[in-house]
């Protein structure tokens, strides 16, 4: 019972405080951005992987204790008996509302986190096919060109994927500038930054409110999109592509659950590019972002094994000296 405590006690502390501690050790994750996608996701998983491990063993712990036991089947057998009417209809409605909140907020929590993923995915998929309907496709490029007011490059996942740009666009870059700005796209699309944000998001509808959860959606899509700088830099003139953000900034907002290019904090990305972290900001980085995401991800695994193995051991070890 204590070790379920701990780790329910441990997953409220880390979905309270990791967005201050994340940010304090890698200083926003500009210098290392991948880095700090992996540390976002690991505050995620070790988050909601505790509550479940909490969960897992306050179970196993009514299921293998004798006292626990009596205790719970007598608790179970006195609910039973209340909602069988035995201690009167008031009793017995109260018992049953009481019984249906708890199954209907167990339940809300999944159908939620669940139906989230699927509105994500059908709404990409149907958007990456509605732009191969109205717009004209470009094999040279790879692209699907649409006849849009608006300067627009933007990339939806579906079956295909889709890069979306519009006239408007096309015709405010050069081909320099066109090329690096389509590398941008790709690293989204290679890189699987929607599953990334969609995974984001789900947690955030499903889980409580906490900052954890309220926070990772916007600092993961900050992040992915200087990891998709970066990839577009190694590969074209970083100066190509912070013109190219430069001339399609603007208000023109992307389809949900599109990733665009110019989409948001385009000019501190674009600082970013043209003063590059040194070398040593770099390692710092990712130093530090290695041994939290260790210390995310290692303590519910060392809980779950102190809880198991551990004690029995430590059991052993005593009564043999």
């Amino acid at each position: 019972m204590s070790e379920a405590l701990c780790l329910a006690i441990y997953g409220i502390a880390v979905a309270v405080l990791a967005p201050t501690v994340i940010s304090s050790v890698t200083r926003g994750g500009t210098a290392a951005p991948r880095w700090g996608v992996a540390l976002w996701l690991s505050a995620l998983a070790s988050a909601t992987g505790a509550w479940v491990g909490a969960v897992a063993m306050f179970g196993y712990a009514i299921v293998s204790s004798d006292i626990v036991q009596h205790v719970a089947l007598r608790c179970i057998s006195a609910v039973c008996a209340a909602a069988l009417g035995a201690h009167g209809t008031p009793v017995r409605w109260a018992v049953l509302v009481v019984f249906a909140v708890v199954a209907a907020g167990l339940a809300a929590i999944g159908v939620r986190g669940a139906a989230a993923l699927c509105r994500s995915r059908r709404r990409t998929l149907e958007h990456a096919c509605a732009a191969r309907l109205v717009g004209r496709s470009d094999r040279r490029l790879g692209i699907v060109v649409v006849d849009a007011p608006d300067k627009l490059v933007y990339s939806v996942a579906g079956r295909p994927s889709a890069i979306v740009v519009s006239e408007p666009a096309l015709a405010a870059l050069t081909d320099l500038e066109l090329y690096a700005v389509l590398a941008h796209e790709r690293a989204h699309l290679s890189g699987r930054h929607h599953l990334i944000l969609g995974f984001a998001r789900a947690l955030a509808s499903a889980m409580p409110p906490l900052p954890l959860f309220t926070a990772g959606p916007t600092a993961l899509g900050r992040l992915v999109e200087m990891w998709a700088d970066d990839t577009a830099a190694r590969q074209h003139d970083v100066r190509a592509l912070v013109t190219a953000l430069l001339a399609l900034a603007g208000p023109p907002v992307p389809p949900r659950r599109a990733l665009a290019a110019a989409a948001s904090g385009v000019t501190e990305r674009a600082r970013r590019l043209l003063d590059r972290a040194s070398v040593t900001r770099v390692r710092t980085e990712w130093a530090g972002s290695v041994l939290l995401i260790c210390t995310l991800l290692g303590t519910p695994v060392l809980a779950a094994l102190s809880a198991t193995a551990g004690i029995a051991w430590c059991a052993d070890l005593l009564l043999s000296l």
